[in-house]
């Protein structure tokens, strides 16, 4: 995973880079480095996000009539 599509990834799930560094348990900077280019996105990070993507695209929530106002 490079930076654009960490950016994109972050944007589709609404998550910002501090919300990320919390999951992770590291510093913000850490996460910025990888947002903005200057540091690799881990492997395992990179495709730990592909598999939330996945999971999030291929179940996506749904209204009953019942939900909706």
């Amino acid at each position: 995973m490079d930076a654009v599509q960490l950016m994109q990834s972050l944007k589709k799930r609404y998550w910002s880079t501090v919300t990320l560094a919390d999951i992770l348990g590291c510093p913000t900077v850490v996460v910025m480095g990888c947002y903005y280019g200057n540091a690799p996105v881990p492997q395992a990070v990179g495709e730990w996000l592909a598999r939330l993507a996945e999971a999030h695209d291929s179940n996506p929530p749904t209204l009953d009539q019942q939900d909706q106002p």
